[in-house]
C-alpha cells in the first residue's frame, strides 16, 4: 500500500498475493517482515505430530513466491511442543524460530538467508537448553545484542517442575552466535527468577538497554501482576 493509501501497482499488478502458508493445513501467520532488497517473508507455526513447526513463505518486493527459498527447515528437532515464536534479522537475513522440544528443554533454531537448517548453529541448527530440576523449559523471547567483540543471545521463558501446581520460574540463558551455552553468564550460563504463577507460557517480553548492556525482562508474576 502505498503512502497515500492506494494499491502499489509493482505488487502482483496492484492486487493482493493469496497463497498457502503450507497446503492443507490451516495456519494463523505470526509475522512480516522484509529484507533490505524489499523482499517479505511471511511466517505460520502449523500443528504436526504433538508439536508445531514454524513454515516461511518468501515473496519478492512484486509480490511473486521464491519457490528456491526452503519454506520448512529441521524437522522433528526443530519442532515446538508449544507455540512457537520467530525473529527475522534483517541485517543478514538469517531467522530464528525458538519454544520448547520434544524433551521439554528450551529451543531456538536458526536457519540461514535461503531457509535451510544453518549447520553452524547449536547441533544441525538446533540449540537446546535445558534447567536443572525443572521439566518445562519454554522459551518465550529472544534478544541478541553484541557484547564486547561477540555476539550473544539471551533466550528468556519460563521454567516449571512437572506437577501442576508447581510454581514457574522466569528463566535466562545467554547462548553465544554458535549457539553453545555462555557459562559466564549467571550459573553456568542460566538464572531463574521465582514467581507465584504456574503457567510455563505465560508470554515474556525482553531488551536490552545498548548504552550499557543491561537487560530487562517484563511478564506476569503473579495474578494480574506485571513485575
Amino acid at each position: 500500500i502505498l503512502p497515500s493509501g492506494g494499491n502499489l501497482s509493482t505488487f502482483n499488478s496492484g492486487n493482493p498475493v493469496q497463497f498457502f502458508i503450507y497446503s492443507g493445513q490451516e495456519i494463523a501467520p505470526n509475522s512480516l517482515n522484509t529484507d533490505d532488497n524489499g523482499n517479505i517473508y511471511v511466517t505460520g507455526p502449523y500443528s504436526i505430530a504433538g508439536g508445531y513447526d514454524t513454515t516461511v513463505r518468501k515473496f519478492s518486493s512484486s509480490g511473486v513466491l521464491d519457490n528456491s527459498f526452503t519454506a520448512q527447515a529441521g524437522g522433528s528437532s526443530a519442532r515446538s511442543v508449544s507455540y512457537p515464536g520467530f525473529v527475522f534479522d534483517a541485517s543478514d537475513n538469517t531467522s530464528y524460530s525458538y519454544g520448547m522440544d520434544q524433551n521439554y528443554k528450551m529451543l531456538i533454531a536458526k536457519k540461514t538467508a535461503t531457509g535451510t537448517s544453518d549447520t553452524s548453529f547449536g547441533t544441525n541448527g538446533v540449540a537446546l537448553v535445558d534447567f536443572t530440576d525443572t521439566y518445562y523449559d519454554n522459551v518465550k523471547s529472544i534478544t541478541g545484542y553484541e557484547f564486547g567483540s561477540s555476539f550473544k543471545i539471551i533466550l528468556t521463558g519460563r521454567t516449571r517442575a512437572q506437577s501442576t501446581a508447581a510454581l514457574a520460574n522466569i528463566s535466562l540463558a545467554r547462548i553465544d552466535a554458535n549457539g553453545i551455552l555462555d557459562t559466564t553468564f549467571g550459573t553456568s550460563g542460566k538464572i531463574s527468577i521465582p514467581t507465584l504463577l504456574s503457567t510455563y507460557t505465560g508470554n515474556l517480553f525482553s531488551a536490552i538497554d545498548y548504552d550499557n548492556g543491561k537487560l530487562y525482562v517484563m511478564g506476569f508474576s503473579a495474578t494480574g501482576i506485571v513485575s
